[in-house]
């Protein structure tokens, strides 16, 4: 695991001795704001298919409830991104509703895959072993988690990641898996 503010490290996601990496990027705070004024909740989304079939897809919700155009945006960004680090156009786009205290999501390590969470939320995961405990790591919100299918040694693993809602404001998780 690598990390840094710094968009740049995530060209290290093709080090094998990384599973992952994360951008925690800095993004305008009225990101925040607008995400605090929302009264309604965006439905969930799952688009299958190339690049472009997936932004369509996203256009086709400009206008919907809860759909904040700079989501749409970043989202769309994000796709573009996947792909070019995943290598394909093929790819699994999700975006679900942070609704209670937390949702999980079960992404292959054999895919590159992209996670953020938007919003008052964040991203959680299970980061190493001790006997007897789990150690939990965790991104703040809008932060970047880039796989890049974690080498020879992961394959036909099954990663799972948490959404942890904090506290009233809406929060979105957002997964891409590039295959």
């Amino acid at each position: 695991m690598q990390t840094s503010a710094d968009p740049a490290v995530l060209a290290a996601v093709f080090q094998p001795e990384l599973d992952a990496v994360i951008w925690g990027r800095q993004v305008p705070a009225q990101w925040m704001t607008e995400m605090q004024l929302l009264t309604e909740a965006p439905q969930s989304v799952c688009i299958e298919g190339t690049l472009e079939e997936v932004q369509r897809g996203l256009l086709r919700r400009q206008g919907e409830a809860g759909w904040l155009p700079f989501i749409l945006e970043d989202i769309a960004q994000n796709a573009a991104m996947a792909s070019a680090f995943g290598v394909s156009v093929h790819q699994r786009l999700r975006v679900v509703p942070v609704m209670d205290e937390e949702s999980s999501f079960v992404v292959s390590v054999g895919a590159c895959c992209l996670l953020c969470c938007y919003g008052a939320g964040r991203v959680e995961w299970i980061s190493g072993q001790i006997p007897g405990e789990c150690l939990v790591s965790s991104t703040e919100s809008f932060a970047i988690i880039l796989t890049g299918g974690g080498g020879p040694m992961m394959a036909d693993t099954i990663l799972r990641y948490r959404f942890q809602k904090d506290g009233p404001t809406p929060a979105l998780a957002l997964a891409i898996e590039v295959f």
